[in-house]
C-alpha cells in the first residue's frame, strides 16, 4: 500500500503528470477569437493568441492534448510523462514565433 501523495507506480517507476494553465483568466470573447498561430505534434497542440491592449499587442500560449471520448473529440490541459518534452519543444517554437511577431509589430508601429 502506498502513502497519500506517493507518486511511485507499482513497478517503482515514478508517475508524472503536469497541468499547465498559462492563461486561466482569458476573457470568454477572446477565447472565441481566431488563434494567431498553432503548432502541432500528434495529439499535442500549442495555440498562440494575439491580444490587443492600450499598450499594443501581446501574445499568450495555451498548450493542450486532444483525445477521443466515444464519438467526441475533447481537449485536456494535462500531460503525461511522455508528452512533456514534446510540449516543451512546441512551447519553445511558440516562443520563437512570438518574438518574431513582436519584432514585426514594432516595425509596423514605427
Amino acid at each position: 500500500m502506498t502513502a497519500p501523495g506517493d507518486t511511485t507506480a507499482v513497478d517503482s517507476r515514478p508517475i508524472l503528470w503536469l497541468t499547465l494553465r498559462l492563461n486561466p483568466n482569458r476573457p470568454k470573447e477572446a477565447a472565441m477569437s481566431k488563434p494567431a498561430h498553432k503548432l502541432r505534434a500528434g495529439a499535442l497542440t500549442v495555440t498562440v493568441w494575439k491580444n490587443e491592449s492600450a499598450n499594443g499587442p501581446w501574445y499568450s500560449a495555451t498548450p493542450s492534448r486532444s483525445y477521443k471520448q466515444g464519438d467526441d473529440w475533447k481537449e485536456s490541459d494535462s500531460f503525461g510523462e511522455g508528452d512533456l518534452l514534446v510540449v516543451a519543444k512546441l512551447l519553445d517554437q511558440a516562443h520563437s514565433w512570438i518574438l518574431e511577431q513582436q519584432q514585426a509589430d514594432r516595425a509596423q508601429a514605427a
